[in-house]
């Protein structure tokens, strides 16, 4: 159930799920999706109360690079997520500045079809057509120069990313070069940018700051 208040600007929605199982003392398991009163404040905030799914699981913006490169967005995902949570919510919808930047990546997905899947596309269903998008877009390789120490007890060491390098100063610039060198030998326009940061090795807050001051 949801709509409109008289009021303009105020909106609600409750989300049951009566198909839910009955388990342990007897109370529907699960039962509450959406409860949740809304305020569009101006034609680009809006303010939530109450229990909803967000538009990407919150968790995985906590998790490192090394379990999860890039948080899920897809509205695919979003449309039908089982994640909810409580609290209030600020929505907005802004045209900010800034592209994708990846800093100090732990190992890469090269863009290049004769190695297999995760380190490369190989077995996969990227296509030229979706290579030469894939370069059209803007990225961002942020890289710090003194993130190069090879025996970082974090660092993974399979035989496949040791192949992009020993270290993930080299492996960042192994994947720029790379993907470089792949899209030219296609003739696509490549619109990828590497930036070092000197001084800095593996420390997400100075990467952090440098990579909002890319940004915004």
């Amino acid at each position: 159930m949801a709509g409109k208040s008289l009021r303009p600007g105020i909106s609600y929605r409750l989300q049951l799920n009566m198909a839910q199982s009955l388990e342990g003392d007897g109370e529907l398991n699960g039962m509450l999706l959406d409860a949740f009163v809304a305020y569009q404040v101006h034609k680009r905030v809006k303010i939530t109360i109450g229990q909803r799914a967000t538009p990407r699981d919150n968790l995985e913006l906590t998790f490192a690079s090394n379990t999860l490169q890039l948080p899920e967005r897809s509205r695919l995902t979003y449309a039908f997520a089982s994640i909810r949570e409580v609290g209030m919510f600020i929505d907005g919808n802004f045209n900010l500045p800034g592209s994708p930047v990846a800093s100090n990546s732990w190992w890469y997905t090269v863009p290049d079809s004769l190695i297999d899947y995760p380190y490369g596309i190989g077995n996969t269903l990227f296509s030229d057509a979706d290579k030469e998008l894939f370069f059209s877009k803007k990225l961002i390789v942020h890289l710090g120069e003194n993130d190069n120490n090879p025996n970082d007890p974090s660092l993974r060491k399979t035989p496949e990313a040791n192949a992009q390098g020993a270290h993930r100063l080299a492996r960042g610039n192994h994947f720029f070069t790379e993907s470089e060198q792949l899209c030219n030998s296609h003739s696509f326009y490549y619109n990828w940018e590497k930036i070092q940061e000197p001084n800095i090795g593996h420390n997400y807050i100075l990467m952090s700051e440098k990579a909002a001051e890319i940004l915004y």
